[in-house]
């Protein structure tokens, strides 16, 4: 194998975590090196997945009594990178049930640099979070290229323009739990594309048709009578109860992350009762909110009306 120019690269809007070591054994348990199969409950720490690229082999390991897994890349008897956290899935989905796997071979290019690559999702656990996806160039030696954030959705890594690069999609989770519980916070959708040395967010792909007049005025009008307004505490941003519906700041985000920023503040005037004191200061906080997206240094490309 041989090196290509492009060195460690970062992600945008990326947690770069200090789990991957290249060209050095970090830790793994001797009852990893010797574990029986996943389907073998007597070990204290299970092979949960394995795949080979040529001469390379990675291997996903579980200790399920103490809820830590493994990832560990071979060549031959020598390692050469070893990642612990959560549960690791080899260019699949990992730790949820019920979804259709995704599979990205290992060896395929995803980043379309020309370099074969390998890519791992980690699970970590905890309240309905979450997953990191990690890119390793499969070089001579092995190249960390990112470690991917994806909080509280799964990561999903698509060809969506048909050149051989994987796109990432994924949500913005900034207002998780803002005025709303997490049931009933919106998330919109972000595209990532892998350009030079980092992923990119991708105006070009996150951008859709903007929905009819016709329809954003019944969707104003059905959150402008919502009871929840009656109740309504503009003090209280920690009783989601009294909050208005979050419908409202939903489709105000969704207009946004598509391309249409404009439409979201005409909404937004639409959807707010004249009655109900308030509304400057809500927008004010949804600004200040917005502002701290990771994604927001882009998406305020496409502006934010006054």
């Amino acid at each position: 194998m041989t090196s290509t120019p492009i060195r460690a690269a970062s992600v945008v809007l990326a947690l770069l975590v200090a789990f991957v070591t290249v060209g050095a054994a970090a830790e793994l348990p001797m009852s990893c090196l010797s574990s029986p199969e996943a389907n073998d409950s007597r070990g204290t720490c299970l092979v949960t997945g394995q795949a080979t690229f040529g001469e390379l082999r990675v291997q996903t390991f579980l200790e399920p009594d103490r809820g830590v897994g493994y990832a560990a890349l071979w060549h031959g008897e020598r390692r050469l990178v070893t990642l612990s956290g959560g549960r690791f899935g080899i260019g699949e989905r990992a730790g949820s049930k019920g979804a259709e796997p995704q599979r990205v071979p290992m060896g395929e290019d995803i980043t379309g640099d020309g370099t074969p690559d390998l890519l791992l999702i980690e699970y970590t656990g905890g309240a309905h979070c979450c997953y990191l996806a990690h890119v390793i160039a499969l070089e001579d030696p092995p190249r960390p290229v990112a470690v991917i954030d994806a909080l509280h959705t799964y990561p999903s890594f698509r060809d969506l323009r048909g050149v051989g690069v994987r796109n990432v999609v994924l949500h913005d989770w900034t207002f998780a739990y803002w005025r709303a519980p997490y049931a009933d916070s919106p998330a919109p959708r972000v595209i990532l594309t892998p350009r030079g040395e980092a992923y990119h967010v991708d105006l070009e792909l996150m951008e859709a048709p903007a929905p009819s007049l016709e329809s954003l005025e019944a969707l104003a009008k059905s959150v402008r009578s919502d009871p929840r307004w009656q109740s309504y505490d503009p003090e209280a941003t920690w009783n989601f109860a009294r909050q208005p519906p979050s419908r409202l700041w939903g489709t105000m985000l969704e207009l946004v992350y598509t391309g249409h920023p404009s439409l979201a503040m005409k909404f937004f005037e639409a959807a707010w009762p004249k009655a109900v004191p308030g509304k400057r200061a809500f927008l004010a906080d949804f600004r200040s909110t917005l502002a701290s997206s990771p994604h927001w240094p882009t998406v305020s490309e496409w502006g934010f009306v006054e």
